[in-house]
């Protein structure tokens, strides 16, 4: 999310607030160093599930709404980064669809989602039945929402949803290089192979 370079991020689905410290060391120590105390990106969180919520949060977002986002969205703003990780499989296609058009009129840049590549089970987790996995998301999916690019990490597909064509140009480079690169791999080895 580096070449993002937000000033705001809403982090919807916080959980325990890994993606928030994450956010917080990359996006805002590495670029602004730690000597400063003052914050130079703006973090809000949703997290329907009070019993989430630690002191941690209250170390990493500026503004922390203990409700589902469907309650909250109104309320809210536009952030130049909205964050969906391990959130949107708890959603039916149906909701999710209509809940990721609702969010791109507050993204001014994108709407990054997380999610599990395989279709995985999974029921109430510790009693919050909003844990429960009812969907399974592809990247055909989000192409009916906005330009979307996808990048693998791990068992999870990173989804990055956008209408700025300069997110589509660094993504148009990046593909272009993989390919540069896997050719160029692809001639060492062929070559090394006639010895």
């Amino acid at each position: 999310m580096l070449f993002l370079k937000p000033n705001s991020i809403l982090d919807i689905g916080a959980g325990a607030g890994k993606y928030g410290v994450l956010f917080r060391e990359y996006l805002e120590l590495c670029t602004y160093g730690p000597s400063e105390r003052k914050r130079h990106i703006y973090i809000d969180a949703v997290e329907a599930y009070p019993s989430y919520i630690y002191e941690l949060h209250h170390c990493i977002y500026d503004n922390i709404y203990v409700q589902t986002i469907e309650d909250c969205l109104n309320e809210l703003g536009s952030y130049d980064l909205i964050f969906m990780g391990d959130l949107i499989e708890h959603f039916s296609k149906e909701e999710g669809l209509q809940l990721l058009f609702k969010l791109m009129s507050h993204a001014n840049k994108a709407i990054a989602v997380v999610t599990p590549l395989s279709d995985i089970k999974q029921g109430p987790w510790f009693g919050n039945m909003l844990e429960i996995h009812k969907s399974h998301w592809k990247k055909r999916d989000f192409k009916k929402i906005a330009r979307t690019y996808s990048i693998p990490a791990n068992s999870q597909m990173i989804y990055v949803l956008s209408r700025d064509d300069s997110i589509y140009k660094y993504f148009n480079i990046w593909s272009r290089l993989k390919r540069a690169l896997r050719g160029t791999f692809n001639r060492i080895i062929a070559f090394e192979r006639q010895f």
